[in-house]
């Protein structure tokens, strides 16, 4: 997916990480900036008539 007129696509946020617990691999949980970045985005978006689609790939990187 893309950002255009077209499409009504006006933004999009990647982020990766793991559905997993610290103790697993610390670098791969979701980090406090993750958590940070989310919230901004929401927080950008929040006053405009909008709909925002979470895509989530379910399980660990190999």
């Amino acid at each position: 997916m893309f950002t255009s007129d077209s499409n009504n696509v006006k933004d999009i946020l990647r982020l990766s990480f793991d559905d997993i617990d610290v103790e697993d691999n610390a670098n791969r949980c979701m980090q406090y900036e993750d958590g940070k970045k989310i919230a901004e985005f929401v927080d950008k978006w929040k006053d405009i008539e909008t709909i925002i689609v979470e895509e989530w790939h379910g399980g660990k990187v190999h």
